[in-house]
């Protein structure tokens, strides 16, 4: 009975709009009409306009889509979207999707931390171009440093609007419009080219690792080798290839060892200090830890391994 109540307690609290200080403007129909009749606007054009600086209890569902293309910018808070049925996926600061004319879709504001958002409805010929340009429904992150140049290009659509629907406003609107896309066009592959440029620098890292093995490498020594802070390097790292750097660093060290082992009579203490180790006692608790036999025990079973297999 009390799922039930918390249930309908929370349905009542849910609404589409009509926040404190909202701003929200529809294009008036004949206008809207007037619009895709325009060769100069018919390409790209804007039906509506929004900001919720306050939003809790906002929730949109729309199991039939919407007639227009959708674009919704997260600026403070949390909130979460659904589309085609599928899971919900968590927006957070910085979050910019889209949703294409005609896509179901459900979305709303958290409970806990109700978002901010700045969104807007858009038509024309050349919509479906410049989603296909962002993927389709983009889910992704606007860089800190674009949020303002994003958030400027609404308030001057806002700001063309309200100075009504003359044909030079609407031809401006048209073009403030183009550049909002622009710049989510601009952020989605800045984004990217970010992410391969920060894969690229954990892949130079461990080709930097696996050539200094012999040296006493330090965690921090690694990360600013590569341009990152620790903690944000660590978490990289991992993510990249399941292991820390200093695991990985064992590992590449215990990976040499037992290539020197197999193919050189090095002394096993002259092994331990090509990989890093001053102690050759040290080296060999680890070497056990890590592969599951001693140095010489590896050599030997290798040794014989090789012999058998050569005299086959």
């Amino acid at each position: 009975m009390d799922k039930i109540l918390k249930y309908l307690s929370n349905l009542m609290k849910k609404k589409h709009e009509g926040f404190p200080h909202q701003q929200l403007t529809r294009v008036p129909l004949e206008i809207v009409k007037k619009c895709r009749s325009d060769t100069l606007i018919s390409d790209l054009f804007l039906t509506d306009i929004g900001h919720f600086p306050t939003s809790a209890g906002h929730w949109v569902d729309r199991p039939d889509g919407c007639d227009t293309n959708i674009m919704i910018f997260c600026t403070a808070g949390t909130g979460w979207v659904s589309h085609s049925g599928k899971r919900k996926i968590p927006v957070r600061q910085g979050g910019l999707f889209f949703i294409p004319a005609g896509r179901p879709h459900r979305y709303g504001a958290s409970e806990e931390t109700p978002w901010q958002i700045r969104w807007v409805h858009f038509s024309g010929s050349k919509s479906s171009d410049y989603l296909a340009r962002l993927g389709g429904e983009l889910f992704g992150e606007v860089l800190p440093e674009e949020t303002d140049e994003i958030i400027s290009a609404f308030e001057q659509a806002q700001e063309v609007l309200s100075e009504g629907y003359t044909d030079s406003g609407l031809l401006l609107l048209s073009a403030n419009l183009s550049r909002l896309l622009a710049l989510a066009i601009q952020s989605k592959q800045a984004h990217g080219q970010k992410s391969r440029l920060t894969g690229l620098r954990i892949l130079n890292s461990m080709q930097w690792i696996r050539e200094h093995l012999a040296e006493p490498l330090s965690l921090p020594e690694i990360a600013h080798r590569a341009g990152i802070s620790v903690p944000h390097f660590c978490a990289l790292f991992k993510k990249q290839n399941g292991l820390s750097p200093m695991r990985y660093l064992m590992h590449a060290r215990m990976t040499r060892a037992c290539a020197l082992l197999d193919s050189t009579d090095k002394p096993v203490a002259k092994i331990s200090q090509e990989v890093g180790f001053l102690d050759a006692f040290h080296f060999t608790k680890t070497f056990r830890a890590v592969v599951g036999s001693s140095p010489r025990a590896y050599r030997l079973a290798s040794a014989t391994n090789f012999g058998e297999t050569r005299g086959r």
